[in-house]
């Protein structure tokens, strides 16, 4: 995504800025349908890293709106009946992976989750990594 188009996915539409993350380097890529190529499902913003740790950073994965599996504001008591997609985040992340193949990393995506989603990743393949005691 160029830096005209990410500019659509900021607050307060969104929960992160990805127009930030773009201005500090990230690559923002938009996840769409063919039936559907005018509406953005959901974006996810990520950088190569070649030092240090190795791998794929993901800074920020986010559904759009009618996508989400739970209604903003009401944690997990808020189901969203009406979402259009489900496993959006998860096809996002699916992305990262493959971006990191493509980019000669091997697969390996990290990124740093929030305590209430920690979860959930483990639940799609991440472990936890704690670099202070690696």
């Amino acid at each position: 995504m160029g830096k005209k188009e990410v500019g659509k996915y900021g607050q307060p539409k969104w929960v992160f800025n990805f127009k930030k993350d773009y201005s500090e380097n990230y690559k923002v890529f938009s996840l769409e349908t063919r039936e559907y190529s005018d509406e953005v499902k959901g974006v996810i913003s990520l950088v190569d890293l070649y030092d240090g740790y190795y791998g794929v950073r993901i800074k920020d994965v986010e559904s759009a709106e009618w996508n989400k599996s739970f209604i903003k504001g009401l944690e997990h008591k808020g189901k969203n009946v009406n979402c259009k997609y489900t496993e959006v985040g998860t096809n996002l992340v699916a992305f990262a992976c493959q971006y990191s193949i493509l980019k000669g990393l091997n697969g390996f995506v990290q990124l740093k989750s929030k305590t209430t989603t920690i979860k959930f990743y483990q639940e799609i393949g991440f472990e936890l990594f704690d670099p202070v005691n690696a």
